[in-house]
Order: structure tokens, then sequence, then C-alpha cells
């Protein structure tokens, strides 16, 4: 929390006399059954995302930049960056890809196609989101291990669901969302924090606004219950590929 009431501020505050760089790394273990995070544990400053409902508060600060990723790249820009920089990543897909069915193995890095890592230097905007995977019949905005998630509910649903990876909150690809938004005509926004004064609440007002004639269907959206987090009931909690599959049936339906 001192990070985000202090470090944001600095660079605006001293007139752009005091650049520092701070990329603060943090974990979020929603579903992952770990402990909670104690500062203590790290040697450099953490923002705890261990708790879903802070995801929001960086892009609310708008001093900082949020990111969730699991890229290289995205690592090297915001090291190099000179605003602050919040890193977050799930804990859940330290292991590998989780679609959120908990009583499957998971796949492990080294044997997914997706797990080789480029040698050398090389860096990604921060604000890029990307098109995790394509199509035509729904676009789904989700970041973490929600993008996991949603392609496990696409493919299961038989939905041609185009899943777009924010990959950044706060610098936000608009741009990357609303093509897709324009072109599937329908809207599913996913993420782990609570429906309330969720960052899904932000996305689903700025498709709301830029492409209110291109909808052919309420936004739907997937989030965590509004409740204090049940690590007793946390799959009861997590929004899962059948909650996930539930809302893009709905959207191809209204």
């Amino acid at each position: 929390m001192k990070i985000l009431a202090f470090a944001g501020a600095t660079r605006t505050e001293s007139w752009n006399k005091k650049l520092i760089k701070i990329a603060a790394a943090g974990a979020k273990a929603a579903g992952a059954e770990v402990t909670l995070i104690d500062l203590r544990d790290y040697p450099l400053p953490l923002y705890d995302g261990d708790l879903e409902a802070k995801e929001g508060l960086p892009e609310n600060a708008k001093k900082l930049k949020a990111l969730f990723l699991e890229h290289k790249g995205l690592l090297i820009s915001s090291i190099e960056n000179d605003d602050p920089v919040i890193f977050l990543e799930p804990k859940r897909i330290y292991n590998g890809p989780f679609d959120g069915h908990h009583d499957k193995p998971v796949v492990p890095w080294s044997k997914h196609p997706t797990g080789e890592v480029p040698e050398g230097y090389y860096t990604v905007p921060l604000e890029s989101a990307k098109v995790f995977r394509p199509g035509k019949d729904v676009t789904v905005i989700a970041y973490g291990t929600m993008v996991w998630v949603s392609e496990a509910a696409a493919n299961e649903t038989g939905i041609d669901a185009e899943i777009i990876d924010l990959r950044s909150i706060w610098p936000m690809d608009l741009d990357t969302i609303l093509e897709s938004v324009e072109k599937t005509r329908r809207c599913v926004i996913v993420h782990e924090a609570t429906k309330t004064s969720g960052f899904g609440a932000e996305l689903m007002a700025l498709v709301q606004e830029n492409c209110f004639y291109q909808l052919e269907a309420p936004i739907e959206r997937v989030t965590g219950w509004d409740t204090p987090y049940p690590h007793a009931q946390e799959w009861a909690y997590f929004p899962g590929p059948d909650r996930v599959g539930d809302a893009l049936r709905r959207a191809m339906e209204g």
C-alpha cells in the first residue's frame, strides 16, 4: 500500500526531476493452495496481490503501471520504464497453464508449446494487449489465470471466442479491445476480483461507451463473488470454466 501511496506520485510531485525506477513484484494466490504472502519474505518491494480485490487499486491511482504478465519482454520493459511498475504474477500458473479444473493435473510448461522463452534481449510494450485466441463469435477480455480458464470454456462449449489477454491493466490497450468487440459484437469480461468495484466494471463502461451501436447482446461479467475470499471453499468462489461457459452461452443467445 505504501508503494501505491507514494511511489506513483513521486515523479509528478517532483516536477519530473526525481526519476525513480521500481519494478515491484507480487504474486496472486487464488486457487494456488498457498499461504498469504508476507512482505518480509521478499527482499524487493512487493505488491501483495493475494487479495484479489487489490487488482483495481493501481488503475484507480492512475499513477502506477499495473501488469499481469508472463513474458520476459514485458518484464524487461517494466524494469526499464521510468515510472514505477507493479508486476503481478498468478501463483496458480507457476507450474503450467491452469484451465480451472483443479481436480486435473496441470501440463508443465516444459511440455507446453508456449513454455519456450526466447534467449537474448527483447522488450514488449507495456500497453500491448494480445489476441490470445482468435475467434469470431464473442470477445472475451481477461488477464492472468482467467485467460487459460476462458480458453478452456471456449473449447468445452464449442463457441468460437476471441480471447484478449490484457497483459496490462494500466496503461491499457483499448484499441485491441474495441477492434475485437466491433468484429464479434458480443463481449464477456472475466476476472477473479469481486464483481462490485472490480476492474471489469471499468472495462464494461469503456466497451459500452465505444461500441454501443455494434453490440448485439448485453455485456457479461464473470467474477469472484462479493464476499471475503473463502479459503475453505475457494473453488466455489473461483470463476471456473463452467461459469465462463454459461456466460458465453448467454452472450450468444442475447
